[in-house]
């Protein structure tokens, strides 16, 4: 894959969409690009999560920890974006289903393009902003659900 087909998978990412394209092309002449088959795991749920992995092409399924695919991840697809900025565990266990290749992106790397780049450190910021509002909001969302269900159980009966 060509380099300016690597700046443009990540600047399609929402992570990264408001990079520069300076900070971009830094990101994808560091990122190790590594070739993957059929099988291969990426990495194991509860192990340390080092940085993510963008699907260049070929797919990778996210399995829970009986082994059920909750979730696959085509081209394009950023796994393990918490993982860029803050030490964290891998919460699946991702298995390529086709053969392909994804972007390693380390945290040491982000972090490097970030002080470089302070620009795209806060777009990265903002991103990650925009996240956690949504995912408040969807939380909120359930919160009210489960009192809703709460509120609509009959009392039991006093013995």
């Amino acid at each position: 894959m060509a380099l300016s087909d690597d700046i443009a998978l990540l600047a399609a990412l929402p992570a990264f969409a408001g990079f520069e394209q300076a900070a971009l092309r830094r990101l994808a002449l560091s990122a190790q690009t590594r070739p993957v088959r059929a099988g291969d795991v990426l990495y194991r749920q509860g192990e340390p999560a080092e940085g993510g992995f963008v699907v260049v092409n070929g797919e990778v399924a996210l399995l829970d920890a009986a082994g059920h695919v909750r979730e696959r991840a085509g081209v394009g697809c950023l796994l393990g974006e918490l993982a860029l900025v803050i030490e964290t565990d891998w919460q699946a266990t991702a298995v390529v289903e086709d053969d392909g290749a994804v972007l390693r992106l380390s945290r040491a790397l982000i972090g490097r393009v970030l002080e470089e780049f302070p620009l795209s450190a806060a777009a990265l910021q903002q991103a990650i902003a925009v996240q956690l509002r949504q995912l408040a909001m969807e939380l909120e969302v359930v919160g009210q659900l489960l009192q809703s269900a709460q509120a609509a159980i009959p009392p039991e009966p006093a013995s």
